[in-house]
């Protein structure tokens, strides 16, 4: 169930329930310890293809749970985590091969990194925006509807 907030005009709106804002505030910690944890090893990684993976998956993963979970018992930002976590990974795998040093390489990949996180983050966005728009009782749809 969701708790109601009066907003600045009165309104009651439907706000986050206790137990999803505290398994929020949980994943924001654990997000927290497994940057730390990537940041304290990130000198002995000698393949940056796992290290730039595990960044885009603990980095860009619980943005879709901040931004789109409205309820923790929610199975579709389960399944749409369990969608987006190997192609997250295997997304940042791709840049950390794009990043490797090379000896005869010819092009440059510095200014490609953040436009590649600028995308990404923003296709995360864009999910998750559409997840808290679906309605729970009825199925996904694209269709515009006037008004």
């Amino acid at each position: 169930m969701s708790e109601r907030h009066a907003n600045a005009n009165g309104d009651y709106t439907p706000g986050l329930d206790r137990l999803t804002r505290y398994a929020l505030v949980a994943l924001a910690v654990a997000q927290a310890l497994a940057l730390y944890g990537l940041a304290q090893v990130i000198d002995d990684f000698d393949d940056l293809r796992w290290l730039y993976g595990a960044y885009a998956v603990v980095g860009l993963l619980p943005l879709l749970f901040y931004l789109g979970g409205t309820r923790l018992y929610d199975i579709r930002n389960l399944i749409a985590a369990a969608v987006l976590a190997p192609l997250l990974f295997g997304l940042g795998w791709h840049l950390g091969w794009l990043c490797e040093p090379f000896e005869n390489r010819s092009y440059h990949t510095e200014n490609f990194v953040f436009s590649f996180a600028l995308s990404i983050g923003a296709a995360v966005f864009v999910l998750a925006s559409y997840l808290r728009a679906w309605p729970a009782q009825q199925n996904p749809s694209l269709t515009i509807r006037s008004c």
